[in-house]
């Protein structure tokens, strides 16, 4: 009974932090006059295939588990799992087809897209913390510390995972707030009505983030 609350309690939250996610990136959008069309459009191809790839990069990491039966493959609700890797990957790669067809900017929508996707990891990661999917690791005090009394320790893994998302919140925040893509203007000496703002540094520094504080916390996992 308490396996099948957690459960429904993290599908739910997990649920919850796409509509969220996809509200604000909405609502980002069209302050910035965007086309809300348009960007419904990319939420659910984000979504398709940020799902497709999710699982297949799961797949790939527990292959001994999955490669006897294909049905494990499709079936989510007895063999849960999706990579934040693979669904960052499928989003990067349906924005992309997406904004080469339409010839837009892509890197206009993925600066606006990082504080959506912040608040849907947090949520993901809270989900996780009910759901026990991330377990939290051992950790043996060195010799030293045991003679001084210190005992051996548990990392709280998902609470690494939520403080590292809330700073990187703080940090994205800020750089919405001080217009950081108009600060890294593109200057031309010819015509200054031709300056534009470097769109997509955001997005980029929000990649090294998450797959670097990601590479860090994954030696804390059991």
């Amino acid at each position: 009974m308490l396996n099948a609350i957690t459960s429904f309690s993290y599908g739910l939250i997990i649920a919850g932090s796409f509509v969220l996610g996809s509200f604000l990136l909405w609502k980002n959008s069209k302050k910035e006059g965007l086309e809300p069309d348009a960007v419904f459009d990319w939420i659910i191809l984000m979504l398709i295939f940020g799902i497709i790839f999710g699982r297949l990069v799961f797949i790939a990491e527990h292959f001994n588990v999955y490669s006897e039966d294909i049905f494990r493959w499709i079936h989510f609700i007895r063999f849960p799992g999706i990579a934040s890797k693979g669904l960052i990957f499928g989003g990067l790669l349906a924005s992309i087809l997406y904004f080469r067809r339409r010839k837009q900017n892509i890197w206009i929508y993925l600066d606006l897209a990082v504080l959506p996707l912040l608040y849907v990891w947090f949520l993901a990661q809270t989900a996780c913390m009910i759901n026990g999917c991330v377990e939290a690791s051992g950790f043996k005090m060195p010799a030293g510390f045991v003679l001084l009394g210190f005992k051996d320790m548990v990392r709280p893994v998902n609470l690494y995972y939520l403080m590292t998302i809330l700073f990187q919140i703080y940090i994205f925040k800020y750089l919405k707030k001080i217009k950081f893509e108009d600060v890294l203007t593109i200057k031309s000496d010819d015509d200054k009505s031709r300056n534009k703002p470097r769109h997509g540094v955001v997005f980029l520094i929000f990649i090294i983030l998450y797959f670097s504080s990601g590479l860090i916390l994954e030696n804390f996992l059991a």
